[in-house]
This record gives structure tokens, C-alpha cells and sequence, in this order.
């Protein structure tokens, strides 16, 4: 799939030209439709009239509270929360202050400052891994998803997530393209270190995706025998455990056992449990009917609030039944990761089981996940073929590779548990990278790409020291992303 010349023309002449001019196009385009949403939607269907809430899980109301002094808690008085990290809240709490009719508007235009500085690292690392025009269009494709403004009017973590995300994966890139081994590594490692613990303190998933990903890059550093590579991510995972200790520490003091940085994971285990048995309930009778099946009794509404448990012993008991579960029926917890991993991207599977067996569907949910899995295909579609088109030389499409298993981190957290949640908002941080594979691919044959790109690939396979031999490929000889020698 080629671009039309002129639609290139348009966006050579409109799409910005380096990481500054990213940030401000991200910024006015979130800030602009995210306003237009909230003022116009509302007005005209009746839909997103509500800020705040259950159905947004209870950041907006921590915030109202920190900044009040009332601790982390919903509601004045209320239990201590464990079930939600701290670094949104917190972010938030400033807004709660401004006048009820600017807080929907200044969240807006805090999260399109946060969509312009995702547009800043996406470009930083696209112009590393595929080149300046990949990365222009990856910024298009990125802010052409519509559901990044919708999400942007929400008082939710998923755009910080998105942001703290594409930091870690863009600094982990530059300490792999940096060919001076005596630069200040420890400074990267230190930026690299305090982006994992805000992506910790932002969602509890980050803590595993940051170590799958810090630990790629080391075991790389082994194999490639490059000793910063090691140093790096090790330094920068240790302090990341340092800055979300005290944090830890606290969740000790609440909750009486360890609770790294989130709990309320065997509620959302056995809520994935109840939702795939695809019965057509609502999501308040899915939570009701997750603690049936873990064995609780009583009243969801009186157990708990925001999507998650009050009690810490009470989440600690799920927490026990979860691993039992585990152990009694690994056969069905295969089956739910790859259910939820066929969900992650197309929810519209869900209607498609369910059909049969229940027909009460909403209408508008199956029209938004319809759309929703449409659009993921589609691009998905364009990001393998952006695979396809840089298959060769091998130089180009490692760092293509390594943008797809940054997908995988970012999504087996999940797998688990439960991943239908509104608007598939977990999916929202792999959609700049799904963006740079699809931007990689039209860039291969469009404006400057186009004209170079055979005499590139040739000059990069030389350069790389990767040369055709009788079993494959030999080692590279020279510097480069994964493929510099050691010194």
C-alpha cells in the first residue's frame, strides 16, 4: 500500500519536522478535539456528561482529596486506598482546585500537554529506529486514533501511562545507538531509572512490563558483550525500586503484607474469570459475580468501590484463591490470556462468542467495539507491513523487531486478568509503536525514503558488517543498534 503523491505532498508539507514541533502539533490537536468533545458531545447525544465517578475508577476523587489533606482516601474518613497508584492523583490534584466549570476543560488541556510530549518521544525514537520520515508519519498515524481524545477528557491514568511508556522505551533506544562508551551512561540510567518509577506509580502492569524490558536489553548487553548495555538497565531498575520503596512502604503500613505498588489483582482475575463467561453482563454484574467466584460473600455495592476492594484482608484472602485457582485449573488460565489476548486488540470477539449464547447486547457497545477492532487491525495491517517492506537488510528490521516485543511487554500484564475496559483503554500505549511500524513502512516508499531507499540498504549492510556467508549472516563488525562490537 502506497500513499497517492498528492496525499504525501500534504503531509510532507503539514506533518512537523523534528521532536519540538511534534509536542506543539500533539498539544493544540488533543487540547482542541478533547475540548470539542466535552463541549459539544454532551449537548448533542447525551453521552460523556459524567466526570469523575465509578466508571473512572476514582482518580478524580483521590485527587480531591490529596490536595485537601484528607490523605489517599475517596471520600473524607473513608479506608486508605491500596487499589490505585499515586502519581496521577497527585498530577490531577492542582485542577480540583480551579472552579467546577474549568476543571473538566484544565484537565483537557493538562492531558493534551501530555499527548504532545508522547508526540515528542515518539519522534525522538521513530527518527532513531526508522528515520526522520517515519517518524512524521508516525506521529500522524498516532494522532489520527480517534480514541486518544476521548481518553484525554478523562480523569484516567492511560495518556501518563502512555507517556511514561514511550520515555522508557525511547531512552533504552538512545543507550543502544549511543556509540561513545565513555558518554555519562549514568545519567541516562538515572532518567531511565526515574521514568520506570513514574510508569510504576502510574499503573501497577508497568512493574512487570519495566523489568521484561529492562532485562531484554541487558541480555542483549551479554550476548552483544557490551558492558553499559548490562549497567544501564540494571542501575536504572534499582532505582526505580528505590524511588517506588517509600511507596511500598506505605502500602506495608496499610495493608500489613507486600504490596509493591498496586493490589486488587485476584479481584480483576476472577472479574476476567466471570466476563468470559460470556453471558452478556454488565460490568456490575460481572464484579458481583467475580466474588462469587472467589468465594466471598455480601454485597458487591458494601465490598467495594471504584472497580476494586475496600479491605485489605479481604483482598489478600482473593489474592490467596486467585493462586489456588492457579494451581487447580492452569488449563483455563491458558485459555483466558489467550482469549484476553485476542480481545487486547479485537474486543469485537467478545460479541462474536457471546452471540450465541446471550443475546442481550448493547447496540453501542458492539458499535464502538466493532470500530475499535477495525481500526486495530487496520493498523495493525500497516505495521506488518511495515515489517515486510524492511525485512532487509537485517539491520533495518531488528530494531523494527525489538519495537514489536516493547508491544508484547506492554501488553502481557494484562493477559491474566481482564483487558475489557472502556474503550479498550489498555491498548492505548502500544499505539505509538504500532504507529512507528506502520509509519516505517510507508516511509520506505515515499518522499526522501523512496529515492534512497536501495542505495541505503545496501550502504547499511556494509557498514553493519553483516555479510551473506554459506549458514546465514556473520556477526556484525562495526557500531550500530544491536549490532556493535564490543570495546
Amino acid at each position: 500500500m502506497d500513499l497517492p503523491r498528492g496525499a504525501a505532498r500534504v503531509l510532507e508539507r503539514f506533518l512537523p519536522d523534528t521532536p519540538q514541533g511534534s509536542f506543539r502539533l500533539g498539544w493544540l490537536v488533543a487540547t482542541a478535539l478533547g475540548l470539542a468533545i466535552i463541549l459539544f458531545i454532551p449537548a448533542l447525544t447525551g453521552l460523556s456528561a459524567s466526570f469523575g465517578g465509578s466508571g473512572h475508577d476514582g482518580y478524580w476523587e483521590l485527587a480531591n482529596q490529596v490536595i485537601r489533606g484528607h490523605g489517599y482516601v475517596v471520600e473524607p474518613g473513608g479506608p486508605a486506598v491500596v487499589h490505585r497508584p499515586p502519581l496521577v492523583p497527585i498530577l490531577f490534584s492542582p485542577l480540583t482546585l480551579l472552579p467546577l466549570a474549568m476543571q473538566r476543560p484544565g484537565l483537557v488541556v493538562l492531558q493534551g500537554l501530555l499527548v504532545g510530549a508522547g508526540c515528542f518521544l515518539l519522534f525522538d525514537l521513530a527518527t532513531r529506529i526508522a528515520g526522520r520520515q517515519a517518524a512524521r508519519f508516525s506521529v500522524a498515524i498516532t494522532l489520527g486514533y480517534p480514541w486518544l481524545y476521548w481518553h484525554a477528557k478523562n480523569p484516567m491514568n492511560v495518556v501518563t501511562q502512555m507517556v511514561c511508556a514511550l520515555a522508557i522505551i525511547d531512552l533504552l533506544a538512545r543507550e543502544m545507538t549511543e556509540e561513545n562508551e565513555r558518554s555519562r551512561w549514568y545519567l541516562r540510567a538515572a532518567f531511565l531509572g526515574t521514568a520506570g518509577a513514574a510508569a510504576m506509580a502510574t499503573h501497577g502492569s508497568t512493574l512487570l512490563s519495566l523489568f521484561l524490558l529492562l532485562a531484554g536489553v541487558a541480555g542483549i548487553g551479554v550476548v552483544r558483550g557490551r558492558r553499559r548495555w548490562i549497567a544501564v538497565p540494571v542501575v536504572a531498575g534499582c532505582l526505580a525500586a528505590l524511588m517506588i520503596a517509600p511507596w511500598t512502604y506505605r502500602n506495608w503500613t496499610v495493608a500489613h503484607r507486600f504490596v509493591p505498588v498496586v493490589s486488587n489483582a485476584g479481584l480483576a482475575y476472577f472479574w476476567g474469570n466471570a466476563h468470559w463467561e460470556l453471558n452478556g453482563a454488565t460490568n456490575e454484574e460481572e464484579l458481583a459475580r467475580a466474588l462469587q467466584l472467589a468465594g466471598i460473600r455480601g454485597s458487591h455495592t458494601k465490598l467495594t468501590h471504584y472497580c476494586a476492594l475496600k479491605d485489605p484482608a479481604t483482598d489478600a484472602l482473593v489474592d490467596r484463591r486467585m493462586t489456588e485457582h492457579v494451581r487447580e485449573d492452569p488449563a483455563w488460565l491458558v485459555k483466558k490470556v489467550a482469549l484476553n489476548a485476542t480481545e487486547f486488540f479485537v474486543p469485537s470477539v467478545y460479541d462474536l462468542l457471546k452471540w450465541r449464547r446471550c443475546p442481550r447486547l448493547a447496540k453501542m457497545a458492539i458499535m464502538e467495539r466493532a470500530g475499535l477492532s477495525v481500526w486495530h487491525l487496520g493498523l495493525w495491517g500497516l505495521a506488518l507491513l511495515g515489517l515486510w517492506r524492511n525485512r532487509r537488510p537485517l539491520t533495518r528490521v531488528v530494531p523494527l523487531l525489538a519495537i514489536v516485543a516493547c508491544i508484547v511487554a506492554l501488553a502481557l500484564p494484562y493477559l491474566p486478568f481482564l483487558v475489557s475496559i472502556g474503550h479498550s483503554q489498555y491498548v492505548l500505549s502500544t499505539i505509538p509503536l504500532l504507529a512507528l511500524l506502520a509509519g516505517s513502512g510507508l516511509a520506505s516508499r515515499t518522499g526522501e525514503d523512496s529515492r534512497r531507499h536501495r542505495e541505503r540498504a545496501g550502504e547499511e549492510t556494509r557498514r553493519s558488517g553483516w555479510q551473506p556467508t554459506p549458514k546465514g549472516f556473520g556477526r556484525p563488525q562495526s557500531a550500530g543498534l544491536l549490532g556493535a562490537r564490543s570495546r
